[in-house]
């Protein structure tokens, strides 16, 4: 991982090596992945976060493979050189996207997160160890995983004038900027802007142990920052009433024990709930408060904009229906993943509600545990058909 300030120097040290695409999951790249795995796995530090572990566990061969069996195309290559601008809120987003840009035969510039995390660190720390080995020197000398102001425009000027494919993940204003930015005629864009995620829960299924603990990871691992953690939950079935009452509890006993606030987190929430109070008070049923570090807004309707109604750090939105139609019209193109608990083919259910209604938002429906679970599927994308490109022979 290297740390750059000057252009000139990036660009005339760095990136001397022309982008060599290759084939979508080769034999090199899958092997480096799979070693990667272990690595994170055999290291100490990496069963302190679940967000690590997670990725370990993603990128194991075994699960490659399986990936590699699904998209299997023999005539499949890369684009060339791929520039990642990654979110600086969320620790691990890098490290798929990174594996994205490898699995799809391409070479890569990775733009790290600001702020040096933790799990930045140690992934970067395994990434490193991994590229002074003697098979894996070349494909070292294809990548590199930097850090810089995001306000050094003249850089990403300059960097995006390099790529053959940009995936930017940041807010609609950093969206529209980078968009703005000159790039090579066939440069393809993926972008990632802000997107709102729900959650449905049916009360007819009976409550499950560990269903709080997937929750929590779904939402206070990532502060409820990621773009699929989600903010509004919406109760359906006959027990609303009794399964919210043990869900809650449940909650509320993880996160005092695991979960802890800055100042200026209590301040910001606290904040929040008093300007909802007042610009949502016609449509507030009740507010419940459990310490600082569950705030819940129960609604008797659903305001159109309830996905512009921003909510981080144990900050939740509810809404109670018999039918889960009546959110049919709040859903547009900024949601992107809905996370369920119900019986049987509850899921089924809820992929004919999304498709029946011809919605034009939710890409993904997962069960709550796997919110933030991220595959080579992500926001409607097929990321390594987008990622590369098709030899057409004939």
């Amino acid at each position: 991982m290297q740390r750059i300030e000057r252009t000139d120097i990036l660009l005339a040290d760095m990136f001397l090596e022309k982008p060599k695409p290759i084939h979508i999951y080769s034999g090199l790249v899958v092997g480096f992945l799979g070693e990667l795995s272990k690595t994170l796995m055999a290291d100490g530090e990496t069963k302190k976060y679940p967000d690590v572990v997670t990725f370990a566990f993603w990128c194991r061969e075994s699960n490659l493979n399986r990936l590699e069996a699904w998209h299997h195309n023999k005539n499949c290559i890369g684009r060339g050189r791929v520039l990642h601008i990654c979110p600086s809120n969320v620790p691990t987003v890098f490290a798929y996207s990174f594996a994205w840009g490898l699995l799809s035969g391409n070479s890569n510039i990775v733009k790290l997160p600001s702020r040096l995390y933790p799990q930045v660190k140690i992934i970067c720390d395994a990434i490193e160890k991994l590229f002074k080995r003697d098979c894996y020197i070349a494909l070292g000398k294809q990548n590199e995983l930097i850090q810089y102001d995001k306000e050094n425009t003249t850089l990403t000027e300059e960097l995006s004038l390099l790529a053959d494919v940009r995936i930017v993940w940041g807010s609609d204003k950093t969206i529209a900027h980078i968009r703005s930015v000159p790039t090579k005629p066939r440069c393809v864009d993926v972008m990632f802007p802000d997107r709102y995620s729900l959650c449905i829960i049916d009360t007819n299924a009976p409550f499950a142990t560990g269903l709080a603990q997937k929750f929590y990871n779904d939402t206070y691992t990532m502060d409820q920052n990621a773009c699929s953690s989600p903010r509004l939950i919406v109760w359906t079935g006959n027990r609303v009433k009794e399964f919210k009452k043990y869900f809650w509890d449940s909650l509320d006993i993880l996160v005092r024990a695991k979960y802890t606030l800055t100042q200026k987190q209590v301040s910001d929430k606290y904040t929040k709930l008093r300007v909802d109070a007042i610009e949502l008070d016609e449509l507030i049923n009740s507010i419940s408060v459990h310490g600082t570090s569950i705030y819940r807004v129960n609604l008797s309707e659903l305001p159109e904009n309830i996905d512009s109604l921003k909510a981080d750090s144990g900050y939740f939105y509810e809404y109670e229906t018999n039918d889960i139609n009546s959110t049919v019209s709040i859903v547009n193109e900024k949601y992107q993943t809905l996370t369920y608990y119900g019986n049987g083919d509850f899921k089924n259910v809820l992929t004919s509600f999304v498709i029946n209604n011809s919605l034009t938002g939710i890409d993904r429906i997962v069960p709550i545990g796997q919110a933030l679970s991220m595959g080579v599927l992500w926001d409607g994308y097929d990321i390594i058909r987008t990622l590369s490109r098709i030899v057409d022979v004939k």
